[in-house]
């Protein structure tokens, strides 16, 4: 067997087929990011160094972007926080870096905080490397004994010139500190979509537009057992919790509406930050916050990816940023009506999130906290109303085109189901395959041991000398176990069923989209007709996703 060609297999087996922004590390068994030791987590260290948004340019991105450079303003006066990078270097992508760096650029001046990873000294920004490792046995024994990955990558400086580190604790304080200060005076959000509607009885709205924080995550995320478990996984392993950030802005003191941007795995979880506390139980929160989320509580999401030719980014965070721009991921500029939905000469929030929707050929399922309360509050049944829902109206009819399917829940809510047992089928023949392959990995390692006691321990003084003098016997012991020829086979079946999984999923994806739009006009017509608290509340959050930047006023740029 050669050698070389396992090793492929290997690697093959131990990333994802498409880029996940979930926490860990892509390997056979995936240790969670919560488990790194406190000792390990790094303190953010804020700096007066300006935060600076590296050109795109630097990182294989067309069109090139000019380099903005933002004043670290106090805390009071920040208008956008943009914070992300990895947990660990082993998870800390350049397209993070990349986005980040976009961020910064499309929320510009006046004022703004960028933290990233471990500041602004941070020597780890993982690139994929064009060349295989020279030594592929090395290689092929860390994947035994020490499953963890990718190793085919390098590591270099960050381009970024962030305020300091994306720790969780300075996450965190940012959010407070620029939430409940005074009030800033110069308005860098403009005026929402015109719309009919006032803040609702029972929540008191605490800003008006224009005073609105934006927070842009882009990072890893972690999946809890209820949507307010989950976290975004900050610089030293930290998490960011649903429940961390909503007990920040339920503080009698906060003065401003927050809006989110989040990128991550699960980031959906983020969407309760709608209710008091997270907790849906307690209805709506006092102060006025909504959201924008890559996927849904339960999914991983895509787009977290080593590869430094920026063209072959494929997240969340890269359609929607330059949707605000008015232009496509590679910078073509988008039809005028494609983008600006209600007609009014600016591209607010919600119409690129409507817009991702859309042009994004991924698995993800993409929702904010408007559709997190239609689902928690709006009627199953009953009578309806008319509402004017043009964000809506346009993924239902561009997506009805792309997967060729009327635009009737029934029909596609069938389909959704159809695909939806495939996957799950498929799912579940995975899983004995993974298990199997998991026993052949420690059948190898304890044969490799009973020789070679000292393999699993790069580490041990003496693994060095075994390794290069008995290397050419450990080799031939390797490729003459059965085991490893079983492990070979049961590789490629996986692989063949992944990639099964991948394109079902691919094809799923944007018929899930249409059904969750159709679901949500229906939704919206019924708390309509309703007409109650809940509804006024949501016409508040809808208020509040259609905001606008102040530098997108066109758009096409």
């Amino acid at each position: 067997m050669h050698s070389c060609s396992f090793y492929s297999l290997l690697i093959a087996a131990s990333v994802a087929v498409l880029p996940a922004c979930k926490s860990g590390n892509a390997s056979r068994e995936t240790p969670s990011a919560s488990k790194v030791s406190a000792t390990s987590a790094l303190q953010a260290e804020q700096s007066p160094n300006s935060p600076t948004g590296a050109s795109d340019a630097n990182l294989g991105q067309a069109p090139s972007e000019p380099s903005v450079a933002v004043a670290t303003p106090k805390l009071g006066s920040v208008r956008w926080i943009a914070a992300g990078g990895g947990s660990l270097p082993s998870n800390n992508q350049i397209s993070l870096e990349a986005d980040l760096a976009l961020a910064s650029n499309v929320f510009g001046p006046p004022a703004g905080i960028l933290l990233y990873a471990g500041g602004a000294d941070t020597q780890a920004v993982q690139v994929a490397s064009p060349e295989p490792p020279s030594d592929t046995l090395r290689a092929e024994l860390a994947m035994i004994f020490s499953p963890r990955g990718p190793r085919d990558v390098r590591y270099q400086k960050t381009t970024l010139n962030p305020s300091g580190a994306a720790s969780a604790e300075s996450v965190l304080q940012s959010i407070e500190t620029a939430v409940t200060a005074p009030l800033p005076t110069t308005p860098v959000l403009g005026e929402p979509a015109a719309t009919s509607t006032t803040p609702p009885s029972g929540a008191t709205a605490s800003t008006s537009d224009d005073e609105s924080l934006t927070v842009f995550l882009a990072t890893h995320g972690d999946q809890g057992e209820t949507p307010p478990q989950n976290a975004v996984m900050l610089w030293g392993g930290w998490p960011l919790t649903v429940r961390d950030i909503a007990q920040v802005l339920d503080k009698e003191n906060v003065k401003r509406t927050s809006r989110f941007v989040i990128t991550s795995c699960f980031s959906g979880g983020f969407a309760d930050l709608v209710f008091r506390d997270a907790d849906v139980t307690q209805g709506a929160a006092a102060s006025t916050r909504c959201g924008f989320f890559s996927t849904t509580w339960d999914r991983e999401a895509t787009g977290c990816d080593p590869d430094p030719n920026r063209r072959m980014h494929e997240g969340y965070g890269v359609h929607f940023l330059n949707a605000l721009r008015g232009v496509t991921r590679d910078g073509q500029p988008i039809p005028r009506e494609t983008l600006d939905l209600d007609h009014n000469g600016k591209i607010s929030l919600l119409e690129a999130h409507s817009y991702v929707r859309i042009a994004t050929r991924t698995m993800d399922i993409p929702t904010t906290t408007s559709e997190r309360w239609l689902r928690a509050f709006a009627p199953d049944r009953g009578p309806k109303r008319p509402v004017a829902l043009p964000e809506e109206d346009a993924v239902i009819a561009a997506l009805s085109r792309l997967t060729n399917l009327p635009a009737e829940i029934d029909a596609v809510r069938t389909r959704v189901n159809e695909l939806n047992e495939r996957i799950e089928s498929l799912t579940k023949q995975r899983e004995p395959l993974a298990q199997a392959e998991e026993e052949s990995y420690l059948r190898i390692a304890a044969r490799l041991l009973t020789r070679w006691p000292v393999l699993d321990d790069p580490w041990h003084a003496a693994f060095e000398a075994t390794l290069q003098r008995d290397r050419q016997e450990i080799r031939r012991f390797l490729d003459a176990l059965p085991e490893y020829s079983e492990l070979v086979r049961q590789i490629e079946a996986t692989g063949t069923l992944e990639e099964q999984l991948n394109t079902l999923s691919l094809n799923a994806a944007p018929i899930e989209r249409l059904m969750r739009a159709l679901e949500n006009k229906e939704r919206a017509e019924r708390l309509s007709a309703r007409g109650d608290a809940a509804w006024k509340y949501y016409e508040r959050v809808l208020h509040c996703e259609r905001g606008t930047l102040a530098s997108n006023t066109n758009a096409n740029p």
